[in-house]
Order: C-alpha cells, then sequence, then structure tokens
C-alpha cells in the first residue's frame, strides 16, 4: 500500500496555536521525523524523554519496584529486563501504563503553557492512540512504514530477534488502523530526503 501524505483543510492561518499529535509505530521514523521538525526550529514535546526523566525519579522507581521487584539489580532498573517483561505479559504492561502515562500526560500539558505564542507545538507520542487524550491534539499525523520494513529496522536498530520484535510490534495499535484514524500521514518508506520534503510540505501550512 503506498500512502501519500496529506492534510486536512481546517488548519487555518492565524488560528489558535495547534497542537499536532505525531505518531506511527515503532521503527516507523517517528523520531527521525521529530529530530527534523526540531532542527528547522520548531517546538517539539517529546514523551519519550519526559519518561527517561521520570525513570530516574526516586518516588516513580519506587513504585516500578513494588510491581517489578525482578528488574531491578542492586536497585537499579535494568530497562531492557523491565522491556522484555512487559512485552511477554500485557497485564504487566498496563500495570507500567498507569504508572507513567498520567505523569507523562500531565508534564506535556505543563509544557503546553509555555509555548502558547507559537504557531504549532508538535506532541512527539509513541502510544499516541493507544493512550490517546482527544483534547490534548487539534489533528495527528502519523508516520507510516509497511510491516516487513517496520520489522527489519526494529530488528537491526535495538538488535532483536525476529519474535523478539514482532511482540513489540504487535503490542501496539497497528499502523494501519493508526492510518485510518489520522489526519495527516507521511510515508516513510523511501530515503529521509523524500521524507523532509512531505514535512516541509505540511509544516509551511501550520505557520
Amino acid at each position: 500500500m503506498v500512502v501519500q501524505a496529506f492534510i486536512v483543510t481546517h488548519v487555518k492561518k492565524g488560528d489558535h496555536m495547534k497542537k499536532i499529535g505525531l505518531t506511527g509505530g515503532i521503527a516507523s521514523g517517528k523520531s527521525f521525523a521529530a529530530d527534523y521538525i526540531k532542527s528547522k526550529g520548531y517546538r517539539v514535546i517529546d514523551a519519550d524523554l519526559i519518561t527517561k526523566t521520570l525513570l530516574k525519579d526516586d518516588i516513580v522507581l519506587s513504585e516500578i519496584k513494588a510491581s517489578f521487584p525482578t528488574v531491578f539489580q542492586h536497585d537499579q532498573l535494568d530497562k531492557k529486563a523491565l522491556a522484555d517483561l512487559i512485552f511477554s505479559d500485557s497485564s504487566k504492561k498496563r500495570t507500567l501504563e498507569a504508572i507513567i502515562h498520567p505523569r507523562v500526560y500531565q508534564a506535556m500539558r505543563q509544557a503546553l503553557t509555555l509555548y502558547l505564542d507559537e504557531p504549532f507545538v508538535i506532541l512527539d507520542v509513541p502510544l499516541l492512540y493507544e493512550t490517546y487524550q482527544a483534547d490534548l491534539y487539534d489533528m495527528v499525523m502519523v508516520i507510516y512504514v509497511d510491516h516487513l520494513t517496520q520489522l527489519k529496522r526494529l530488528m537491526t536498530r535495538d538488535q532483536l530477534t525476529e519474535k523478539e520484535a514482532l511482540a513489540r510490534i504487535n503490542a501496539q495499535m497497528p499502523l494501519s488502523e493508526k492510518i485510518e484514524k489520522a489526519d495527516i500521514v507521511i510515508d516513510n518508506t523511501q530515503d529521509k530526503q523524500s521524507t523532509q520534503k512531505r514535512l516541509d510540505k505540511i509544516l509551511e501550512t501550520f505557520i
């Protein structure tokens, strides 16, 4: 399936600050898109970066340890062990999300108040639809690749077996469903320059 970049028509010049959700599937190129947008000087609020900060917070770590004591070695969180655990058990994944996600969304809402004079802000959220809070976004942009490309990129990027990579992909909503829900879709199956050109055209409409 070939997915072309498109944009809805309700973006109006001079309207209030637009809150644009940016998401995709694991290894679909969302982080590449976010980094490119940041390199152009636009504001990006990164949910992953917020999560990394939370995983250094003593209160958050104590809650994780209470639920997942086996992923700590000498009081240090083993992130790979935690990832392996939650991707093999959906109930444990939900438990971790209940600890992390409310804090992430609270931090994102606070960050938005810093950028009220910007024409738009990108909210970079890997699990946007899986943890959807509709009032946080005016529209959503999905970065797309086909399933085989996604699988190969994930195995290479994270040095995973096919089974491990599939477990991580299957733990998320299928990209095909995210495309159906999205306002904007960017095809990232080609070269980086093609993706950047598509992003440039869309970003121009937000200014």
